[in-house]
């Protein structure tokens, strides 16, 4: 991944197990796994940017009469909307003077 990730100005993540699937057998290696891999790899190869695609059930465990504001914090609906929490925390830490990271929930 690192040399794919080699002279590149921007890394946008689209890549996962799309929707709630066993855990073990799906999620862990596509979701965590698999986003760890390609912030490492990125970092690791000095890019500067890196787009993260997220989820709305990172926050579609509200209920539907309640306005989600920024401050609010996460409310998974889903373990697959978990998984995406930990990509979007994968981008807190990578971020700052290694990379600049969007996480967009979709």
């Amino acid at each position: 991944m690192r040399d794919a990730c080699s002279g590149a100005r921007a890394v946008v993540h689209l890549a996962a197990q799309p929707a709630e699937a066993d855990f073990r057998s799906l999620l862990l290696p596509k979701n965590l796994d698999g986003a760890w891999a390609m912030f490492e790899a990125a970092s690791s190869a000095g890019v500067p940017r890196f787009v993260f695609a997220s989820t709305i059930q990172t926050i579609d465990g509200y209920p539907p009469h309640v306005r989600v504001t920024p401050d609010m914090p996460p409310s998974p609906s889903s373990v697959y909307g978990a998984t995406k929490l930990f990509g979007e925390a994968l981008g807190r830490y990578y971020a700052g003077e290694r990379m600049g990271v969007a996480s967009i929930r979709t």
